[in-house]
């Protein structure tokens, strides 16, 4: 079968279809609270938007000497980055518009 004449459409999720930072950033705010760190702000927040998640925990660790393994504070993060994500992500409304218009052009 061939696709010659078919059109595919890829995106990257995050912050292209929805808001994932607040998502992110409480889960982030958790897990440090969870060792002890409680005055996590948006504005600290914002200093690690673009780099993975990994790096992140990583520099984390670095910078409030975070006992735990890395893999298991990114274990811990990305769990409940997932019960966030699951409860409560904010999708572009014209991003849903455009996702539905293309689904129903087939």
């Amino acid at each position: 079968m061939s696709t010659l004449g078919r059109t595919s459409v890829i995106f990257d999720l995050d912050g292209t279809l929805v808001d994932s930072e607040p998502n992110y950033f409480e889960a982030g705010r958790q897990t440090l609270a969870a060792q002890g760190i409680t005055d996590f702000t948006w504005a600290e927040h914002e200093r690690y938007v673009g780099i993975s998640t990994r790096e992140t925990v990583a520099l984390w660790k670095d910078r409030y000497a975070l006992r735990p393994p890395l893999d298991a504070l990114l274990a811990d993060m990305n769990r409940r980055y997932l019960e966030l994500a699951r409860a409560a992500t904010h999708v572009y409304p014209e991003m849903r518009r455009f996702v539905e218009l293309l689904a129903a052009e087939g």
